[in-house]
């Protein structure tokens, strides 16, 4: 009987230890795993209820980064939104360090885009089944700026091939939940830097 418990046990140990193992691909409770999908597509009438939401659809896809194998993680983040009034999605790639508290009230992935694109900050609810991202910054006008190439550095004076959403429009907090992540599979092709092998 013994011998069984404690065979049990070992079971139990390793479980927790691969889940806060970072070769693992899973992330710290709250924080995202290795390849997470998040969607969220508004509808007609919560559009209706909110006139200046400049946004339609928002995908996001997290990927752990290359080289990011000590204690802080880092993550790159995938985000593509569809946007009223245009018929192109723009896209954005940020590199993103987890973020204990000291910027923002409370723990989460901070965001920034290249080339002065502004970012975006992303907290996870504890079943990591939602994401709540956020445009607000703690200092200064939270801005994102998004391209049709995937990249924020894609500057052009054509005003369709980048867009840039601020806080002056009802797009500072974005509720979105897990879906597969072969629902993010598109935004692969967008320059984002393959995980660590495991």
């Amino acid at each position: 009987m013994r011998r069984h418990q404690q065979i049990w046990l070992l079971a139990v140990v390793a479980i927790v230890a691969f889940a806060h193992d970072p070769a693992s691909g899973r992330g710290q409770p709250g924080q995202p795993d290795d390849g997470s999908c998040y969607f969220r597509e508004y509808g007609s009438a919560h559009l209706k209820k909110h006139p200046d939401q400049l946004v339609k659809r928002v995908r996001v896809l997290i990927q752990r980064s290359v080289g990011s194998g000590n204690a802080q993680q880092s993550y790159a983040m995938s985000i593509d939104v569809d946007i009223r009034g245009r018929s192109s999605t723009y896209s954005a790639v940020t590199e993103c360090e987890w973020d204990e508290g000291w910027r923002f009230e409370e723990p989460l992935l901070s965001c920034a885009v290249e080339c002065d694109g502004g970012g975006v900050g992303a907290s996870f609810s504890d079943n990591k089944e939602s994401l709540l991202l956020y445009l607000k910054q703690p200092e200064g006008l939270g801005r994102l700026v998004v391209g049709r190439s995937g990249h924020g550095c894609d500057r052009s004076t054509d005003p369709d091939t980048s867009f840039e959403l601020t806080e002056e429009s009802d797009d500072k907090v974005f509720k979105l939940f897990a879906v597969s992540p072969a629902e993010c599979t598109p935004l692969k092709a967008y320059g984002i830097s393959e995980p660590d092998s495991k």
